[in-house]
């Protein structure tokens, strides 16, 4: 397994500027940004025994790149550093940052993480299953990956056929907005969602 890999990636651009209004993107996608952060720093401290883990951090995944040929992960499968076929699973997280739902909601709602893909390879379904709710302060849950249109920089590795599954709280009502600030964020769910993603890795 020395050849081969897992990509875990997220985008760190957003919208800017625009008139008048700053759009922060603390959801979209800062959230996911820290969480590849920290697992960078998690998988040094100990790095895996196996596979090689490739985190990726893409820029140019906001319009007008979206879902072209100028989005940075699509440049990646095209222009590829590690080969297509040696990539095992592809992790791409995107709007991670929120608990979901209103304040008075269950815990296991507001802390659900959707996992969209995981049916569509070999063993993955079985992993996200058996650690959907391993860790305090997030739930797994999974979902097939046609719920949704394709909507962030998974979509050029499904394309190429390459395994893939998608970490999402889904959007809400700060999605795209300059509401979308880093006081709407929940940080023991980030947290959680790190470490989670530390054990699914290794």
């Amino acid at each position: 397994t020395h050849d081969r890999w897992v990509v875990v990636a997220a985008h760190y651009d957003h919208l800017g500027h625009q008139g008048n209004d700053i759009y922060r993107g603390a959801d979209d996608n800062a959230a996911g940004v820290a969480i590849l952060t920290e697992l960078a720093q998690r998988l040094k401290q100990h790095a895996p025994v196996g596979r090689n883990v490739l985190l990726a951090f893409f820029d140019a995944e906001e319009p007008p790149h979206f879902l072209s040929g100028t989005m940075g992960s699509a440049h990646f499968v095209t222009h590829p550093t590690v080969p297509l076929e040696k990539i095992d699973l592809m992790v791409c997280m995107d709007l991670v940052g929120h608990a979901i739902g209103p304040a008075s909601a269950p815990p296991e709602l507001r802390n659900t993480v959707f996992a969209l893909g995981a049916e569509r390879s070999v063993g993955t379904r079985e992993w996200v299953d058996r650690m959907a709710g391993m860790t305090d302060g997030v739930v797994i849950r999974r979902a097939d990956a046609e719920a949704i249109p394709p909507l962030s920089d998974y979509a050029a590795f499904w394309k190429k056929q390459v395994p893939f599954l998608f970490l999402s709280c889904g959007r809400w009502e700060h999605y795209h907005r300059p509401t979308d600030t880093p006081d709407q964020l929940d940080y023991d769910k980030i947290a959680a969602t790190a470490r989670w993603l530390e054990g699914f890795v290794r």
